[in-house]
């Protein structure tokens, strides 16, 4: 658990946890998991004519189809990559950032 540390005088070190800490550490997660799950939403809507474009694309490379369970594990895989793209963006940007500046 998350815990708000406060310095009362020098040596001693006393450590609680408060309601607008703990409202905080709340909202924070639920918010990020709202526009987590909004953006797999966004991304699932098309699914149809991603679907669709992967099954012409094989078609016109190899003059056969897709069957049902190949189609759902590529289709799989690419929003698959938003959620690990997200988390090698967030390892490497702090680099970047220091790097190159904002």
């Amino acid at each position: 658990m998350a815990e708000e540390v406060l310095i009362i005088s020098p040596g001693k070190i006393s450590s609680h946890l408060t309601s607008s800490l703990l409202a905080v550490a709340f909202l924070t997660s639920f918010g990020s998991s709202m526009l987590y799950g909004y953006n797999l939403a966004v991304v699932n809507s098309p699914a149809g004519y991603i679907k669709d474009f992967y099954n012409r694309t094989v078609v016109s490379r190899n003059g056969t189809g897709l069957n049902e369970e190949a189609l759902t594990l590529m289709y799989s895989l690419t929003v698959s990559v938003f959620a690990i793209g997200g988390l090698i963006g967030s390892l490497m940007v702090g680099t970047l950032v220091t790097k190159f500046g904002r």
